[in-house]
């Protein structure tokens, strides 16, 4: 991660993307981009959906994948020249303008939990990344709220106090819950855990140790051990999952 960072900063792009704003607050990312690389071939082509400002799609052509990148905004600073990269600004709030069966992979950081607050539809949404996978694909999900977090609970109660304009977030989701949104789907899911205990936006601000490795690894180290023992109140749920093969599909119909 650490590599990484470097690379982004000595090219002048950690300004476009907040995540990119300290080592520390990048860190939080790390577990998405082990992910990426241990479940997905390197060269496969895949999907940022709900791709924001980039950042997630930038990495992915760093380490070799064909990403597209899909939102319903117009194509982030950071991806304007990114060749390796294709945008598609979407114009549909659930249906994706690709064909059946097109990708390898799809990433959805941080996106799922706002897709009804913006008038969409999740199971439809999800349909939809079903449908653009292959058989035997994978989608991996990160940054779902989890319900019970105690960072959620503390956004409401300094929110609620006026001491902060940003607030919970409104959809929050527990491990059954999420499942429920998968029922019906030709979804199975191979992996899942929940991460981050730590408030990773608040300690990227420390001056003088948010760029610092040892502090970012000490933070991560802590942040391991705090998810272990504290994982009921962790910030976030991952998922893996993997579109069935059409044959087990067929057998269950």
């Amino acid at each position: 991660m650490a590599e990484f960072y470097s690379t982004v900063k000595a090219r002048g792009l950690a300004a476009q993307a907040h995540q990119w704003s300290s080592l520390v607050t990048c860190s939080q990312e790390r577990l998405a981009y082990a992910k990426a690389l241990e479940r997905v071939a390197p060269r496969s082509r895949v999907l940022d959906w709900g791709c924001g400002n980039g950042h997630f799609s930038y990495f992915l052509a760093e380490q070799g994948y064909h990403p597209d990148s899909y939102a319903l905004s117009d194509v982030p600073p950071l991806l304007h020249r990114e060749k390796r990269v294709s945008f598609t600004k979407g114009e549909n709030r659930t249906s994706l303008p690709y064909p059946a069966s097109t990708f390898d992979a799809v990433f959805a950081l941080g996106v799922i939990e706002h897709v009804a607050e913006h008038g969409g539809s999740e199971t439809g949404s999800l349909a939809e990344l079903a449908r653009v996978l292959k058989p035997g694909g994978l989608l991996l999900v990160f940054h779902l709220p989890n319900r019970w977090s105690w960072i959620e609970l503390a956004k409401w109660c300094t929110w609620r106090l006026g001491l902060t304009q940003t607030r919970e977030h409104v959809r929050r989701f527990t491990r059954a819950g999420f499942l429920q949104l998968l029922s019906g789907l030709p979804f199975e899911a191979v992996e899942a855990g929940r991460y981050h205990v730590l408030p990773r936006a608040t300690l990227g601000l420390l001056p003088g140790l948010r760029n610092a490795p040892m502090f970012c690894a000490f933070i991560d180290a802590m942040d391991d051990a705090l998810g272990f023992m504290l994982a009921a109140i962790s910030q976030n749920w991952y998922f893996v999952l993997q579109k069935r093969q059409l044959e087990n599909v067929a057998s269950e119909e």
